[in-house]
């Protein structure tokens, strides 16, 4: 018997109905709503396109007066830099200001300490603060400065609304509010549960069809969706998919079979929202290895980015020792360069006995532990590598890589100069760079969000990441247009 479907309207509208197979209805109007189909009922997922910020790479300007009784309420994407300035202080006296925001399970906080001009005014832009929680003048330093602060009780305060609190004497005389948007308003979800695919698409507004991103994660599995909204704000159409750890999909990073992604690849060419001559794949650390992997073996891609990625496929994660690759094509595992572990000591294999007792000690004591030197151990495999690296050359299209000196988890600079110097030797057609960031780790994503935690609960133990949170913040600003001009000049041209 069919379903009755019932919409309660709140506004005119005027519905068109476009098929999606099996799981989506999407209702075209001024005011766009969507509706997937859940067990027992249709949810609206979409939101109005009226009142869109305007996605700019120019900087949202707050200006934080004193002794102004309205608090000013704003709001930019996350990736929107933002100039925020001072007035109406006494002139030449220290004023402090406080950030404050709830970001996952926890309120985090930074504060800087400016001396006002002859006219009370300060321009965090131009100015060095006197102390804080950052030290160089930087506009966006109150937002990747802050640290968690366990002892403050975040339920009350929504997720990513910074609340910016200005100071003279102890006495707060100026605030203001910021709502930093993960998504565009006007982006469609469409959650993936088809052909045994685990995602969601997300779709940019207009009819299309779109340039599209397959955008994939790292190691520690599941379905993260945030940088696929991002890129879905500007303008593709990008599915966010999960490989393993999640529902039905593999437990655990091991031989997964690159026929999975063919089958996504196949699925977004059906889409009439999609472009299907226009696909991209981007992907951070595993999935940046994923990615190079993919764009190789698979015509369908035009372009390839990998975040902190490997040059090298390397072994597969599993909670037990793994003799086995992460993945496996046509039934076959691919060669994999193995990563030692900590125990036992293999004097012929690692390069230092130094960086052992590191690891070792740290494993012992329930310090955060780096992964780099058995990674680079593993790379003294010489027949192992011929054999595990990536023919990036068979990209049908632009390479781009990103990397940070200090990666903890991964040698990504080393490996991403891998994939740059097989691109120059096989004299590759298309234009390749990669981002090298100083005393960066391996935490490089979407900018002006806190950099400062450098390690990360991964199972029984801790994971150092790298970096410091300053190289971080850099890499991340600096980076993030480059990607997307990159992204721009081949699929939206």
């Amino acid at each position: 018997m069919p379903r009755q479907m019932y919409i309660k309207q709140y506004f005119p509208l005027k519905i068109q109905l476009t098929y999606f197979p099996q799981s989506t209805i999407i209702c075209h109007s001024s005011k766009t709503m969507h509706l997937t189909r859940s067990a027992d009922a249709l949810e609206p997922v979409m939101h109005e396109r009226t009142s869109l910020p305007m996605r700019t790479n120019e900087p949202l300007h707050i200006d934080l007066i004193a002794h102004q009784a309205a608090q000013h309420a704003h709001q930019a994407m996350i990736d929107q830099p933002l100039h925020i300035q001072l007035s109406g202080f006494h002139p030449r006296q220290p004023v402090t200001i406080h950030a404050q925001s709830r970001y996952w399970n926890a309120i985090w906080q930074s504060q800087a300490t400016f001396l006002t001009d002859d006219q009370g005014t300060v321009d965090l832009r131009s100015q060095q603060p006197l102390s804080g929680t950052y030290t160089d003048a930087d506009p966006m330093g109150l937002f990747w400065s802050m640290r968690p602060d366990p002892t403050i009780p975040y339920e009350a305060q929504p997720y990513n609304t910074v609340m910016l609190t200005a100071e003279e004497n102890g006495q707060p005389l100026a605030s203001a509010t910021l709502e930093q948007l993960l998504v565009a308003p006007d982006v469609a979800r469409i959650p993936l549960r088809e052909h045994g695919l685990v995602g969601t698409l997300f779709l940019p507004p207009g009819p299309g069809p779109h340039p599209a991103l397959l955008v994939l994660g790292g190691s520690r599995g599941g379905l993260d969706v945030t940088n696929a909204l991002m890129f879905a704000s500007h303008g593709y159409a990008a599915l966010a998919l999960a490989y393993f750890g999640i529902e039905h999909l593999p437990s655990q990073l091991s031989s997964i079979p690159l026929e999975y992604f063919e089958t996504a690849i196949q699925w977004m060419q059906a889409q009439p929202a999609i472009d299907g001559d226009k696909l991209g794949v981007v992907g951070w650390s595993k999935g940046g290895e994923l990615s190079l992997l993919l764009a190789a073996t698979l015509p369908q891609f035009k372009i390839a980015i990998g975040y902190v990625p490997s040059a090298v496929v390397f072994q597969g994660l599993r909670s037990e020792r793994s003799n086995t690759s992460s993945w496996s094509f046509h039934g076959n595992d691919l060669p994999y360069v193995p990563v030692l572990d900590a125990e036992p000591y293999d004097e012929d294999a690692w390069e230092d006995k130094n960086a052992w007792e590191q690891v070792h000690y740290n494993m012992k004591n329930h310090l955060p532990i780096s992964f780099t030197p058995g990674h680079l151990a593993g790379l003294r495999h010489k027949e192992a590598v011929e054999k595990a690296t990536i023919p990036v050359e068979k990209i049908l299209g632009p390479v781009l890589v990103i990397s940070g000196t200090d990666d903890q988890v991964w040698p990504s600079t080393i490996l991403s100069d891998m994939v740059i110097a097989r691109l120059a030797q096989h004299r590759h057609p298309y234009p390749y760079k990669h981002l090298r960031y100083e005393g960066a780790g391996h935490t490089i994503g979407i900018p002006y969000q806190p950099t400062t935690v450098t390690e990360s609960n991964f199972g029984h133990f801790k994971m150092a990441l790298g970096g410091t949170p300053q190289a971080n913040a850099f890499a991340r600003h600096d980076s993030w247009p480059q990607v997307l001009n990159f992204l721009a000049q081949r699929l939206q041209s």
